[in-house]
Order: C-alpha cells, then structure tokens, then sequence
C-alpha cells in the first residue's frame, strides 16, 4: 500500500494533490514524486527499475533507469539537488529512496518551499 500526497510551497501559490508513493500490488509499480521540468509541476513516476537496478552495487553509480528519467528532464525528489537538508526538523516520508516533508526545490518560484503531506492511502 502506498501514499497520496498533496503538494504546496511556503513561498508562492504553488499547489498540486493525488501524487502517488509507494509500491501498487500486484502491478509491480513503485510511484515517487518528481519534476518535470518542462513543464513545471510535480508528477509521479514509477520507479520500481532503478530500484532493482539500485539494489545491485556495481550499478549504483550509472543507473540507466536514472539517465533515462534525466534525459526525460524528470527530476525524481531522491536526487540531492531536488532538496535541502534542514536537520531533524523535517518529517522524513521515505527512507530508500529518501523522500522529505519539507525543504523540497519548487518548481514555480524555484526557491527550496515545497512540503509534501499525506493525504490518504491508496492500494
């Protein structure tokens, strides 16, 4: 069972609801936010290859399933430079891959404002 967040940022009118995380069974999906940079919003992507791609430690470095979401221009929320560290004030949704609360790149204003919420489950 995953999550359905909503999205906002702290420094613009920047809104968006129903981005799926976590895993859909039996699908074999695994859905986590990301930035499309073209068109500047949030989206969700499956994951579910650069995880198994992940798990092996000679890809780790040139994960294909990462270049090719890159070449996509999706930015996932995993990626250091998609957040700021902001020590132990911030809820940590995912641990692998990481995922924060708060302190996340928005894609309107471009400032580090956006807060992912839980909003619900879904299955």
């Amino acid at each position: 069972m995953g999550l359905i967040l909503d999205c906002a940022c702290v420094h613009c009118d920047y809104y968006q609801e129903g981005i799926l995380l976590g895993p859909v069974l039996p699908r074999g999906c695994f859905y986590f936010p990301a930035l499309h940079a073209d068109r500047k919003r949030i989206i969700q992507i499956n994951i579910s290859q650069y995880l198994e791609m992940h798990a092996c430690p000679s890809s780790r470095e040139n994960n294909e399933e990462l270049a090719r979401f890159k070449s996509e221009k999706k930015l996932p929320y995993f990626e250091q430079e998609m957040f700021e560290w902001n020590g132990s004030e911030n809820e940590i949704l995912s641990e692998m891959p990481h995922l924060q609360a708060r302190y996340n790149y928005c894609p309107q204003c471009e400032q580090f404002g956006l807060q992912f919420e839980v909003w619900g489950p879904f299955e």
